[in-house]
């Protein structure tokens, strides 16, 4: 204020008005200008004061009938206290983990702000003041919280963590002083229902396994850390053709070759030939591997009429593609409602993928598919309804986590909706490329379903990630690799 005062006084023209000179005037007009910014910083201290007041009240909401907007003290009393700092106000340190407990027996508790330790200081289990219990993993690497009950409710109240006469592990509301457990907010019987037998102790493992120990023996798991890579299931979908001659590769190549745990095969095929010899020799292959088939017959396919022009077969062959993609995907669905098994990664193949060699497996990050394209194959160019275009999109081979590859194996249930959307468009936008010249597509590839596959992963959010290092292409019933291949050999 008092900058633009000097301003202003500084634009008076210097004159002669008789006694007073321009200069005594500018004094006249600075001296006149700190007199209205001290008023002015003491309207705005007061105005501070004012908001601070008002700030150190609430709504009350203790049951009496007060109109609404009703401001009340809120000075912490014995019985109410402020909501705790946010939950990562507390650090996790060398000093802190040293403080914590190595173990919860059935008569001790776990009260706010405290915390269990595994023996070797990497794992920490956390009750925040908020109410929220907490499971920190290889804390001395700085790597976040992986478990946690979701009970960060900030309620004016105590928090404790005890082992119930049932075994299990409780978390409940209430008043420390008096001892008296207001509300349950979790209890490890949500994760088995039955009681356990025995005293039991909480135990927090060097591997970052958090359980309930008995007799030197862990008989609840409460958390433990995923594997790397986890539960794999396989998707092999579309037609067997040559399948007699790639289903050992893949049992060598593939199933044998993932580094996690669990490796399941779910096929879905389509045939008129016999069911039960198909069955015996799919079972013959794959062994412990296979899990669920599913064989349709040809009255089982559907049709569609070109909803695009120009498109003509195209439209009911990529039907019933994605039909046994969504079919395998039941399957995979099904066999998770009944052995309550959780896949962390999900691998669509067809029947004829011929593998040469394990793949460079990786992590892949969730809301992205990852897309093998056999090595030395043709460039081939998608565009999406974006504009945009993109490189190297497949339809035959895809891994993704479970949540992106559930929104891949749904495309059979969107294709009408896609083709009724795509027909009053550009059909440019469905129509792949294969060679551009100074920005122009040459070689046009109309209703391809690698597009297709590309324009429906981005309409829903996700992520397209192409390899070239796969060493696997289709194999003809000719003996010869597809495509641009004219020998067994990933690279053509």
């Amino acid at each position: 204020a008092e900058y633009m005062g000097v301003l202003a006084c500084q634009r008076l023209q210097p004159q002669n008005d008789g006694d007073m000179t321009s200069y005594q005037r500018r004094v006249r007009c600075l001296e006149l200008n700190r007199f209205w910014l001290l008023i002015l910083v003491t309207l705005l201290t007061s105005g501070a004061l004012f908001c601070y007041k008002v700030l150190r009240v609430r709504l009350q909401d203790d049951g009496d009938d007060l109109p609404f907007g009703t401001l009340v003290d809120v000075a912490p009393t014995s019985k109410q206290r402020l909501p705790p700092l946010p939950v990562d106000v507390l650090m996790i340190n060398s000093s802190y983990i040293s403080s914590c407990f190595v173990k919860i027996a059935q008569n001790e508790r776990l009260i706010a702000e405290q915390c269990v330790r595994s023996p070797n200081n990497d794992h920490v289990l956390i009750l925040r003041a908020n109410g929220n219990l907490e499971l920190y993993t290889h804390v001395q690497r700085g790597e976040l919280r992986q478990w946690c009950t979701n009970t960060a409710v900030y309620w004016p109240t105590d928090f404790w963590v005890h082992i119930g006469m049932d075994g299990h592990l409780h978390l409940v509301r209430g008043s420390l002083s008096s001892g008296v457990a207001e509300e349950e907010l979790w209890s490890s019987r949500l994760l088995n229902s039955r009681g356990l037998v025995g005293n039991t102790t909480l135990l927090l493992e060097d591997t970052g396994t958090l359980g309930l120990h008995a007799n030197n023996t862990i008989v609840q798991t409460i958390f433990a850390p995923p594997p790397r890579f986890g539960a794999l299931a396989v998707l092999s979908a579309g037609l067997l053709r040559s399948y007699r001659l790639t289903c050992g590769p893949l049992v060598q190549h593939v199933l044998s070759r993932w580094p996690g745990a669990i490796v399941h095969l779910f096929i879905a095929t389509a045939s008129d030939r016999n069911h039960d010899a198909i069955l015996s020799n799919l079972k013959q292959c794959f062994g412990t591997y296979l899990q669920r088939v599913k064989i349709l017959s040809s009255t089982d396919q559907d049709s569609a009429s070109s909803e695009v022009r120009g498109c003509g077969s195209k439209t009911s062959r990529m039907l019933n593609m994605f039909k046994s993609i969504h079919v395998a995907g039941s399957l995979m669905r099904q066999h998770m409602l009944e052995t309550k098994i959780v896949y962390d990664s999900v691998m669509r193949i067809r029947p004829d993928h011929l593998f040469l060699a394990p793949p460079p497996f990786e992590i892949v990050n969730l809301g992205t598919i990852l897309i093998p394209h056999p090595f030395g194959e043709h460039i081939f160019f998608c565009q999406s309804f974006s504009g945009e275009f993109s490189i190297g999109q497949s339809d035959q081979i895809a891994l993704g986590s479970l949540s992106a590859m559930n929104v891949y194996i749904d495309i059979y249930l969107s294709f009408f909706h896609m083709l009724q959307n795509i027909q009053d468009s550009d059909v440019a936008k469905f129509t792949g490329c294969r060679m551009f010249q100074e920005g122009v597509c040459i070689e046009e590839d109309l209703c391809c379903v690698e597009c297709f596959v590309g324009y429906y992963l981005k309409l829903y959010g996700i992520a397209i990630d192409v390899r070239w290092n796969w060493k696997q292409n289709l194999l003809s019933k000719a003996g010869v690799l597809a495509k641009d291949c004219g020998s067994l050999w990933w690279n053509c």
